[in-house]
Order: C-alpha cells, then sequence, then structure tokens
C-alpha cells in the first residue's frame, strides 16, 4: 500500500532531507487517502472457525495498523 512518489527524498528548506510525504502539504495529503482508498483486504473464513472471528478482526486490525 505504498505510495512510491510520496515517498521519494527530498531537501526541504532547512536542508534536511526527508520524505516528500512528511511535508504538510495539502496534495500529497489528499493523494496519498485516495491510494490507500483503492485497496481492500478480504479475510475469508471457514465456518468452522467461525467462533474465533473477532480474535481473527482484532489479529487484522492490529496488521493493518
Amino acid at each position: 500500500m505504498s505510495l512510491p512518489e510520496a515517498e521519494v527524498l527530498v531537501r526541504r528548506e532547512n536542508g534536511r532531507i526527508l520524505p516528500l510525504s512528511d511535508s504538510n502539504n495539502e496534495e500529497i495529503r489528499i493523494l496519498k487517502q485516495k491510494h490507500k482508498a483503492l485497496w481492500k483486504f478480504y479475510i475469508l473464513l471457514d465456518r468452522s472457525a467461525w467462533s474465533r472471528h473477532e480474535h481473527v478482526r482484532n489479529a487484522a486490525s492490529e496488521l493493518l495498523g
């Protein structure tokens, strides 16, 4: 789910080199949100494991941040 163009290193006004995504640029923030919205994550769970679906959901939420 990375957006490589937003992770390019740039030299900031203060001379520091940081990823472009670390800036407060509104356009980059919007682009990152749109890019993230493109992705879906599905978990297919066998019916015999349904009793543990909350555990699986929590683990997936933790994994995805």
